[in-house]
């Protein structure tokens, strides 16, 4: 958390991975994703994650602070293979660090990442399977939504920042594989 001081008022601005919510994060990553004027994405980013009013007083040294210290992208931290929510566990396959996923899952998660948004929330809930449901439930839209808002209230940027990072990546490049592949002629 940083704390800034105005006209003797104070103002927090949640910097910390375990502080913000894995909806928060996705938010954050569709503003840097999709608002094309620097500046603009943190004022956004500080009203998203920041007392109310606070971009309305933060001056210069406050706004290259809050970028100098933001730490709620360490992507760093391994990808968990299990989380736990409100007593139930969900987990993914991981390979020496690296998400595995099906090309159901890649699927799936392209088409969420078309509707953009808070995309990597509902990607999250697909790579995340609870084990007591069958495929068939897990792949449900109404399941998927009902993980998604789970998910997104009580995990952190702690344990979403590099499944994002990694699901950002390997979606890249798997899409470009398969353009490449499909282009070869036969």
């Amino acid at each position: 958390m940083i704390t800034f001081t105005h006209e003797g008022k104070e103002y927090n601005f949640r910097n910390d991975e375990s502080e913000i919510t894995l909806l928060e994060l996705a938010k954050v990553s569709d503003i840097m994703n999709t608002i094309d004027a620097y500046l603009e994405r943190w004022i956004l980013v500080i009203d998203l994650l920041g007392d109310k009013g606070l971009s309305d007083v933060i001056d210069e040294d406050g706004l290259i602070s809050i970028v100098e210290n933001a730490n709620f992208t360490n992507v760093k931290n391994e990808v968990p293979e299990v989380v736990n929510v409100n007593g139930r566990e969900y987990t993914t396959n991981v390979v020496n660090g690296t998400l595995k996923l099906s090309g159901k899952d890649l699927s799936m998660i392209e088409r969420a990442s078309k509707k953009g948004g808070a995309w990597a929330v509902h990607a999250f809930a697909i790579c995340y399977k609870d084990s007591d449901l069958t495929a068939t439930e897990h792949y449900t839209s109404a399941h998927i939504e009902h993980k998604a808002d789970l998910f997104g209230k009580h995990l952190t940027a702690k344990e979403g920042a590099p499944v994002f990072f990694q699901l950002q990546t390997k979606l890249a490049e798997h899409i470009q594989r398969i353009a490449n592949a499909h282009a070869k002629p036969v």
